[in-house]
């Protein structure tokens, strides 16, 4: 994986890291967290550039297919079904309006739901899942706003859980690429979550009868 840092470009970089996955899934073909990695690495390169159509779909669709894979042999991967969530999401607004995309709307909203229960859970048993948490709520609630639910996305971001991880003797652990990383989400979160609100109040005066 470390090769895939010495490519220029990043479809490179990805195919890199598609390649190291492979053969890891050659050598332990019901490892769940190859899966995982393969499947985003070939998202990674679906966005890295342009291509064409019939083969960005078909890309597409095989590291939508390894992510699934992988969530049926680590099905308690917060990580993964927040990486599964965004895959789909991505699918989805790129799909033409239909019974299909329906589903493939559900499917997104259920494995951001996933990630966002597993964290919690995780974090409820003592285990410190960092800032994954609260990334998968903020992913899940800007799918929503960009559906223009804005009320539900609002309620949806609510559910951060901010940026200090508290100890048991109450005081905070400062870890310094962590909480960078951490407080960079907590303020999307917040300035995604003041937009709907604001967003739905504006819905909810044009609804109403002058």
């Amino acid at each position: 994986r470390r090769e895939s840092l010495n490519f220029e470009s990043q479809a490179e970089s990805a195919l890199c890291r598609a390649t190291y996955q492979r053969l890891a899934i050659d050598s332990a073909p019901f490892d769940g967290e190859a899966w995982h990695y393969l499947g985003m690495a070939l998202r990674d390169y679906c966005l890295s550039g342009p291509r064409q159509k019939d083969n960005a779909d078909t890309v597409q669709q095989v590291s939508l297919d390894c992510l699934r894979y992988a969530a049926q042999l680590t099905p308690r991967d917060g990580r993964l079904f927040n990486n599964l969530g965004l895959s789909l999401g991505q699918i989805y607004m790129q799909s033409e309006p239909g019974v299909e995309a329906d589903e493939i709307c559900c499917q997104a909203r259920q494995s951001y739901e996933k990630a966002a229960l597993l964290h919690g859970a995780s974090e409820i048993v003592g285990c410190d899942v960092g800032h994954e948490h609260d990334a998968s709520i903020l992913n899940h609630g800007l799918f929503v706003a960009n559906l223009d639910q804005f009320e539900e996305a609002a309620r949806i971001l609510s559910g951060i859980t901010g940026l200090q991880d508290e100890k048991e003797d109450g005081s905070s652990e400062i870890r310094s690429k962590e909480q960078h990383t951490h407080s960079r989400i907590a303020s999307d979160a917040l300035s995604l979550r003041r937009y709907c609100e604001e967003q739905a109040k504006k819905m909810d005066s044009s609804t109403c009868p002058s």
